[in-house]
């Protein structure tokens, strides 16, 4: 039984507002008998009742699973919440869902972030620090954007530096320790090297977890490459539309790998792993792409480690 009162409130909120989505019979029936709910049992059973009947086979499937995490993470795929939900991820408990540095931002903002990550080629999750972040909001272009990570490298690298003592995974444990040497690297002055090897721990990690994370939490992603793995999983409009509480952090990271492993043309004003390591030339190593690579291989570690506990 899901008893305590984190879930409790998350069952009734955030939950209850992905599944009324489905109709708006069942909404009005929902909401009727989720007021009388005392536990998250009643509420899963007032669901199965409202529930039209091509939604039962999955909603029920979900509730065999073993955790509470896990019922949720299947039904949520089931329906999307209204935009107005993702207020909601600004108060306790929906804040846990939000990668830290990026609580104090509005909706809005964190709609901008999705967007800059996404052109930019920025992962921006849990570093750098808040305030760096929202300095990067107020800035109108990609080149002022690269030019004031590069004036605050050394911020980045101690924000980042101090986050990846948080990937504890066996199976992380050893891309971490070489994020953190790209960082030694890029300190030292040797910036090709260090965006390469931070580009090696996000091909890596995507190889061999990033992918298959993917497919599981988003099905209908066909197995294929990086890039088109990674486009599958985001929206395809130039919004992020309705993301559900668990797409949000999802988002946000994969954005910002949208275009890493692009097959890539001789040029490419954004980081691309695939022409750093078969075009190598000066326009493949840029100055202004050691912090986005670093901040990128250290975004996907962070989700993955959440992700995998």
């Amino acid at each position: 039984m899901m008893g305590n009162s984190i879930t409790q409130r998350f069952v009734s909120t955030g939950f209850l507002a992905s599944v009324m989505k489905l109709n708006e019979e069942t909404r009005r029936q929902l909401v009727r008998q989720a007021r009388l709910a005392k536990t998250a049992d009643d509420v899963h059973r007032s669901v199965l009742k409202t529930l039209p009947p091509r939604s039962l086979g999955a909603f029920s499937l979900a509730l065999s699973t073993p955790s509470w995490h896990e019922q949720i993470a299947a039904i949520v795929r089931m329906a999307t919440p209204p935009s107005a939900l993702v207020q909601r991820l600004l108060t306790k408990p929906f804040t846990d869902f939000l990668p830290s540095n990026l609580r104090d931002l509005t909706p809005d903002e964190l709609e901008e972030l999705f967007t800059i990550s996404r052109d930019d080629g920025l992962g921006l999750s849990w570093a750098p620090h808040a305030d760096l972040v929202k300095d990067l909001l107020k800035l109108g272009t990609r080149d002022e954007r690269f030019t004031l990570l590069r004036d605050r490298r050394e911020e980045v690298f101690d924000d980042v530096a101090a986050s990846l003592q948080s990937v504890i995974h066996s199976d992380l444990t050893d891309l971490a320790a070489l994020t953190a040497a790209a960082i030694d690297a890029a300190r030292a002055g040797h910036d090709q090297a260090a965006q390469a090897l931070a580009c090696n721990v996000l091909e890596t990690a995507m190889k061999e977890l990033g992918g298959t994370w993917i497919r599981g939490a988003f099905p209908e992603v066909p197995e294929a490459g990086h890039h088109k793995t990674i486009a599958g999983a985001l929206p395809s409009g130039p919004s992020w539309g309705d993301p559900t509480l668990l797409e949000v952090r999802r988002y946000l990271v994969l954005a910002g790998m949208s275009q890493v492993f692009a097959p890539g043309t001789s040029k490419q004003d954004t980081l691309n792993r695939h022409l750093g390591a078969h075009s190598a030339s000066a326009c493949s190593y840029r100055p202004q792409f050691v912090v986005p690579a670093i901040l990128l291989a250290h975004a996907l570690l962070r989700l993955l480690e959440q992700e995998l506990a």
